[in-house]
């Protein structure tokens, strides 16, 4: 159970892989999914009883809570998504497995490359720019 910071690298790769597994289960037997907050609460319960009961109360650990939650969820979604499961939602209202493959793969691997490319062509902008400043060179519209 998480009542403070994990102190040691081992102790926190232990509680990831623990919390990666009842996230697994509690996220593809449930469907239409969690808010953040419904989540937490489960985990706070029993059967599983991973976080402290008082764990949404104080303010550090509430933070260290969100944070190890998210971990988790952001390695979940990474790792469904080379395994062709799903693509995972993650908001603070929404926590849920998307299983149309179909479109939802090709929908976030078009949406990120075109980010890298809108990336690159903004890098390739800013390389022209600076060296046309630094030759004094001006662009005719």
């Amino acid at each position: 159970m998480i009542k403070t910071a994990v102190e040691d690298k081992d102790g926190f790769e232990d509680q990831v892989t623990e919390l990666l597994e009842i996230l697994a289960i509690l996220i593809t037997e449930n469907p239409a999914g969690f808010s953040e907050h419904q989540l937490l609460g489960l985990l706070q319960k029993s059967p599983y009883s991973f976080f402290a009961s008082d764990a949404l109360k104080d303010p550090l650990i509430l933070f260290q809570t969100h944070f190890l939650l998210f971990h988790c969820l952001y390695r979940l979604k990474g790792m469904w998504h080379q395994q062709g499961r799903g693509l995972l939602e993650i908001s603070a209202l929404s926590i849920r497995l998307e299983v149309n493959l179909d479109f939802n793969i090709a929908a976030y691997e078009a949406s990120d490359l075109l980010q890298k490319e809108n990336q690159h062509q903004t890098d390739n902008q800013k390389i022209i720019n600076k060296f046309n400043n630094q030759h004094g060179i001006t662009r005719k519209n």
